[in-house]
């Protein structure tokens, strides 16, 4: 089993300046460019907005 975690840093600006619908835009190019490049996963999940997973509480991004 693996695990990583990608971090969209100015998503945010990109949701501030050009509204909800650019930034759906960015998420779903990403993850299109993650399924076509990660062969034979399964999940690629997503966590929205400033709150970090539980397992990142604390830590430095």
């Amino acid at each position: 089993m693996s695990f990583s975690l990608t971090f969209l840093d100015e998503c945010e600006v990109v949701n501030d300046t050009f509204e909800h619908n650019a930034s759906d835009t960015v998420l779903r190019e990403m993850a299109d460019r993650l399924r076509e490049s990660l062969v034979g996963v399964k999940l690629i999940p997503r966590f929205g907005g400033s709150v970090r997973p539980p397992f990142l509480q604390g830590s430095v991004c």
